[in-house]
Formats: structure tokens, sequence, C-alpha cells
């Protein structure tokens, strides 16, 4: 399980944190799932994402601003 933390920049990343002791289990991801009160809200494709101070940088398909990342 994950967690975003902020966006970063301008170009709509995400700082996500991850909820566990193996982050290297989401290597492969492809999509992550938008979950809100444990009810899944939509389905999103990763187009990119790389170590970021402890946490994660990531990227995804759609996502080029930083208010269509703050919607999300």
């Amino acid at each position: 399980m994950e967690k975003i933390v902020n966006t970063h920049g301008l170009d709509g990343e995400l700082v996500m944190q991850f909820k566990t002791e193996s982050p290297e289990i989401f290597d492969d991801m492809q999509y992550m799932m938008l979950a809100r009160e444990g009810d899944i809200k939509s389905s999103l494709e990763i187009e990119y994402m790389e170590d970021y101070k402890g946490m994660a940088l990531v990227g995804l398909v759609g996502v080029e601003d930083i208010d269509t990342a703050k919607k999300i």
C-alpha cells in the first residue's frame, strides 16, 4: 500500500510513501488503484517511478501538470 504525500514540481509528478519494508515489490507495477476510505475510485497507469528521498517520485500517464495532480 502506498500513500500520496505531495505533488512535486509543475509537471504533475507525485511523491508517494510506501507502507512496506520491501518497496522493490513495486518495481514492475504498471497500474495503481486509487482508493478513498476503502472504495476504489480509479485505475491509473504508471509512466515511471523512481526513488526520491526514501519515498517514490511517480509520473502517471495523462497527468501532465500540477493542477491535474492535485485532483488525484
